[in-house]
């Protein structure tokens, strides 16, 4: 009996802690503004963060009960199952996970050690509001993304941006990153995925910052950079930056609101010069998929430069 409550009552134990905090978080909340004033901000907040903590700690417990059954799913391990798998790392790991409250450096060094990349994901994107770890976020993307093939890299991007929806800095969604590793998977799908109408990132992602992306070595973050100068590489990015840019006009002219952002943007990312010193660079190579590209572009920036001047004339007295 002792020993099934290393397994089923632990799990257990933790969702009770979870629901206990959820009802001390509820009733400070609804207490009012008395309430508020009287327990404090930081402890409302405290206790939130805990509840956050807890989740994140009963979630890895069951992942590394998976590990240990070499399956998903199922209930919690079992006195019996514990036993069978003694001595392995991941039974080792799920004991740790199960044998009280841990904090979030504990927690942490638990998810990293057992390979668990989303789950190291969270609590890196939990941990930022005291202290930002960029490095191990990228690491932990890497380990999570490079060796998976395109379609199971598409649902591991699209799990990652669901649960980091608040992730407005893009943090943990590391833009650069994500697209650089999606790219070199399928280099045409990649930016499909990723525009904000594709459907398949949810919430979807800002128009400027995949612009950033594909606008070029020099706008772009290291990992799109390096990419940038693999040979062979400009003109499937160019590619991109066309289709990207035709989707964003599109989108622009349909909505008076996102036209002020394209403009916007256009203003503060300077997309006409940016077409315009592309252009140059491929005028003159008669290659009829590189002239053809080229034409595209030109026209890219004719549509952008007609836009801009019209939003001037409405703007004028």
């Amino acid at each position: 009996p002792r020993a099934a409550e290393a397994g089923e009552g632990s799990e257990r134990r933790l969702e009770q802690r979870i629901s206990a905090i959820v009802a001390a978080a509820s009733a400070a909340s609804s207490g009012g503004e008395a309430t508020a004033i009287e327990l404090g901000t930081d402890f409302i907040r405290s206790v939130k963060e805990h509840e956050q903590l807890m989740r994140m700690q009963l979630r890895i417990a069951t992942e590394l009960r998976a590990l240990v059954r070499g399956a998903t799913g199922g209930a919690p391990l079992s006195a019996a199952e514990l036993a069978a798998a003694a001595g392995s790392a991941s039974a080792e790991a799920y004991e740790r996970a199960v044998s009280g409250v841990l904090e979030t450096n504990a927690l942490f060094e638990l998810a990293w050690e057992c390979g668990l990349w989303r789950s190291a994901l969270l609590i890196l994107g939990f941990a930022q509001r005291h202290k930002e770890y960029p490095d191990k976020v990228c690491e932990a993307l890497r380990k999570l993304l490079s060796t998976l093939p395109f379609e199971q890299l598409r649902g591991e991007i699209a799990a990652l941006r669901s649960e980091h929806k608040d992730d407005t800095q893009l943090y943990v969604f590391r833009l650069d990153l994500i697209c650089a590793t999606l790219t070199r998977a399928a280099p045409h799908e990649a930016v499909l995925t990723l525009m904000p109408t594709s459907g398949h990132l949810s919430p979807p992602l800002p128009w400027a910052e995949l612009y950033r992306c594909y606008s070029g070595e020099r706008g772009a973050g290291a990992e799109m950079k390096r990419l940038w100068n693999e040979p062979g590489r400009k003109r499937e990015l160019l590619h991109s930056l066309q289709v990207l840019l035709d989707e964003w006009i599109k989108v622009a002219r349909a909505s008076f609101d996102e036209l002020g952002h394209l403009l916007a943007a256009q203003r503060q990312l300077a997309i006409v010069a940016t077409l315009d010193t592309h252009i140059l660079h491929l005028d003159g190579d008669f290659d009829t998929a590189t002239a053809a590209l080229t034409r595209e572009l030109r026209r890219l920036r004719d549509e952008l430069t007609l836009l801009s001047r019209a939003e001037n004339e409405l703007t004028t007295p």
